[in-house]
């Protein structure tokens, strides 16, 4: 059976498409950190913030919009997985101030 969702809803695409670009536009910040990384760390300090948000968000926002819990710890757990990586890239950074 086809979906329904794309001639009765057309704008979720358009949504998907804004969804997408905010990434590319996240990632094009993200490579600042490849030309230069000590100054840049500022960027992995948002990110790690970004993925706390992502933490409060889930758990402040969910019960209000009565989004199921097992859901909220799927979306929570974006922001723990990335998390682990930044931390990562954080000490490195810190080991390469100290040269």
């Amino acid at each position: 059976m086809p979906s329904l969702t794309p001639p009765r809803y057309p704008f979720l695409a358009y949504g998907t498409d804004w969804l997408a670009f905010g990434h590319l536009v996240i990632a094009i910040f993200i490579c600042g950190l490849y030309r230069d990384p000590v100054r840049n760390r500022w960027l992995v300090d948002a990110s790690l913030i970004a993925c706390a948000a992502v933490l409060l968000l889930a758990f402040i926002a969910g019960p209000v919009r009565h989004i199921p819990l097992y859901w909220r710890l799927i979306d929570s757990s974006f922001g723990v997985f990335g998390a682990v990586p930044l931390l990562l890239v954080r000490r490195h950074i810190d080991a390469l101030e100290q040269q």
